[in-house]
């Protein structure tokens, strides 16, 4: 659905809700607009979820809580659909080429995929195969967790196929948990904040500050609108590095990339004829870039 048109609530669909631009936007207004004016932001309500009287809420599709559900899903039947169900293991795709490791699992009813072939990889989140450095960091996840899984049942040959699955998933929600406020709060709020609003990790001990009576769930301002910072974290191309952090391929563009997995199969001959799998060539990218400063303005190639 197309909202940019400023009149497109009444052209294309009630949900739109277009964003005016003013004329003398200092970053918009130097961009091109194919003479159509006024100027106006591509905006589309949230679902309707309200079930009640009272103001309008969205649908939460997501849980508030840092506990790994982009690898395990937000609801019961949808961890169980990505079960293996043998070792505490997830389910995954065994990799074309002879002595890769496992991807994603796939599937041919993703509704947004964009793939020449079809297929699209299925994870906790339905948005793993939206650009293909996530769909990299999905499998790395993955991997992580199935090969936990295989390691405690080798130490606990007597668990159950369950027992090591729920262990496997509390460590790797630990593991997120700890990159999540070890690596990433740190560098976005500064810890001068951290320390302020206590979440600072431990060095030793537990938190215990834990209180079961306040709601972890997001307010919609925060998920409406705070949380776009991350969108501003992104660059607009990807660089695609060799395992010697040589260009092993031209950078690859954000919207050449939408919902297409197939190029997480690609091979590649580059540095020294070393053939390198092409989800390497992006983590080894992500493990050598910064992130973009955030600021307050969507990126025009984007848009």
């Amino acid at each position: 659905m197309d909202c940019k048109r400023c009149d497109s609530r009444e052209t294309v669909h009630p949900e739109c809700r277009p964003i005016s631009i003013p004329p003398d936007d200092p970053f918009f207004s130097q961009l091109p607009n194919g003479g159509q004016l006024p100027r106006c932001l591509h905006f589309v309500r949230s679902m309707n979820a309200q079930g009640t009287l009272g103001p309008r809420e969205q649908m939460n599709q997501l849980t508030s809580y840092v506990d790994g559900s982009n690898i395990y899903g937000n609801e019961n039947c949808e961890a169980e659909r990505l079960r293996f169900r043998v070792m505490g293991k997830l389910n995954f795709t065994r990799h074309p080429v002879r002595g890769m490791k496992d991807l994603l699992p796939q599937t041919a009813s993703h509704p947004e995929c964009k793939a020449p072939s079809g297929f699209c990889f299925v994870s906790g989140d339905l948005r793993a195969s939206e650009q293909p450095a996530l769909a990299a960091l999905h499998t790395v996840f993955l991997r992580e967790h199935n090969r936990i899984a295989e390691q405690l049942s080798v130490v606990n040959n007597h668990w159950t196929d369950e027992r090591l699955f729920q262990t496997t998933r509390k460590i790797m929600g630990a593991i997120i948990q700890q990159i999540t406020y070890g690596e990433f709060f740190p560098r976005l709020m500064g810890m001068q904040l951290m320390d302020r609003f206590e979440m600072s990790l431990k060095s030793t001990g537990y938190f215990e500050g834990y209180d079961p009576d306040c709601s972890g769930t997001f307010k919609n301002e925060i998920s409406a609108a705070v949380l776009r910072l991350g969108h501003t974290l992104l660059q607009p191309a990807f660089q695609r590095l060799d395992a010697n952090y040589k260009m092993a391929k031209r950078p690859l563009h954000l919207r050449e990339a939408f919902f297409n997995s197939d190029m997480l199969y690609e091979r590649k001959f580059c540095f020294y004829f070393s053939k390198v799998l092409h989800l390497n060539v992006f983590v080894v990218s992500l493990c050598n870039r910064r992130t973009s400063a955030w600021h307050n303005y969507a990126k025009h190639s984007d848009v």
